[in-house]
């Protein structure tokens, strides 16, 4: 009979020896796989390309560490692993205090159940309940004002809204380059505390309009207040890419301008 790590005050016998030389009070921690208990302490939504994090907490023995959180999207069976986020260490995942954290990989849109995998050769899992949801991410207006900082020499990616065509996650966006990765995953820190969406108008309006069509109303709250040329006005989201204001626009707007969402509650 299995009888787990064993008291090492008694000379414990390890995993559980079936035959143990000497009796011995084996009153031990017990099966290592039955200790293991995982909840999901953030992030119910990811932005499709990535760097978001995650924390996992519970009962996370050292001992059975490395893990590695994985993600499958429910229509297609797709998988993704994440990653630890510390150079060398690629998936893998070791717990400090008894919590895991990984950074999302990126993926299409899409719901995808979660999973932890553990154990020689990860053969254990541990599907969590749950379900984790990837989203196009919300166009976040400093991660266009961090690469207007430097030279036009650098490589930072799009550094204006319009320099960069909305992204609709129906597949695994590509890697960006080193210094744009990093602009990107800046802005993603930022976003996090609150930072306002942006988008742009697809057409131009004149003086008066109630209605106005943009790229996108993604990150935008049903109703509230955003900044339009320079002007605040109240908006409620009628479509995916429809904004109704008030009061009507006060002057001429170019197609292209930015149309960014009030920071503070209305």
């Amino acid at each position: 009979m299995l009888q787990g790590y064993g008291d090492p005050d008694a000379g414990g016998l390890g995993f559980g020896d079936p035959e143990p030389p000497t009796p011995l009070l084996e009153e031990g921690y017990g099966d290592p796989y039955g200790v293991l208990t995982v909840l999901l302490l953030s992030a119910g939504t990811l932005p499709h390309q990535g760097g978001a994090p995650l924390e996992l907490g519970g009962l996370i023995p050292l001992e059975l560490a490395p893990y590695r959180a994985a993600i499958t999207r429910t229509d297609t069976g797709e998988q993704v692993f994440f990653y630890s986020g510390i150079a060398g260490q690629g998936a893998d995942l070791y717990p400090i205090r008894d919590r895991l954290t990984a950074f999302s990989p990126r993926a299409p849109a899409g719901t995808y159940t979660l999973s932890l995998y553990y154990g020689a050769g990860y053969t254990q899992r541990l599907n969590l309940a749950g379900a984790l949801t990837i989203e196009p991410a919300a166009r976040l207006r400093p991660r266009y004002a961090l690469a207007r900082l430097f030279p036009a020499l650098y490589a930072t990616g799009a550094r204006a809204l319009s320099d960069r065509p909305l992204d609709t996650a129906t597949t695994t966006p590509p890697a960006p380059g080193t210094l744009e990765g990093l602009i990107d995953a800046a802005a993603l820190v930022i976003g996090g505390l609150g930072t306002a969406p942006a988008t742009i108008t697809s057409a131009s309006y004149e003086r008066g309009a109630e209605v106005i069509e943009v790229e996108t109303t993604l990150g935008f709250e049903a109703a509230g207040r955003a900044w339009i040329n320079g002007a605040l006005y109240a908006y409620t989201v009628t479509t995916a890419r429809e904004l109704n204001i008030t009061p009507p626009l006060a002057a001429p707007l170019n197609a292209g301008a930015e149309v960014l969402a009030h920071a503070y509650p209305a």
